[in-house]
């Protein structure tokens, strides 16, 4: 399905999330939900044009069920890149671990 995202929405509920985005199109909308996902919702931005695809639930509501994300991917991996150029490392579990490092193969 191609479409615009409408709203983005973060759920949590003892201990597990879900991300809905509800994509639509001239033909209608549909939600899309990510399981345990909760860091998807920052790949999202309403406006934003999408294509996914994904099996449908069956449930009350129509939902693609984790969808593949075919524009949203190479937006987060260039993102990161870029944040870890600016900052000069990456920080990982309240570590940071230099560029010089991490290209060295010092950090296990």
């Amino acid at each position: 399905m191609r479409g615009k995202v409408e709203r983005v929405s973060l759920q949590r509920f003892r201990g597990r999330s879900t991300v809905r985005v509800r994509l639509a199109d001239a033909s209608g909308a549909i939600l899309a939900l990510y399981f345990n996902q909760p860091w998807m919702a920052k790949g999202f931005t309403v406006g934003e044009e999408l294509e996914l695809a994904g099996r449908i639930s069956s449930g009350r509501v129509p939902a693609l069920v984790s969808p593949l994300f075919f524009f949203a991917l190479p937006w987060a991996a260039l993102n990161s890149m870029i944040v870890t150029l600016a900052r000069g490392g990456v920080r990982w579990r309240d570590t940071f671990h230099p560029l010089a490092e991490l290209r060295a193969g010092k950090v296990r």
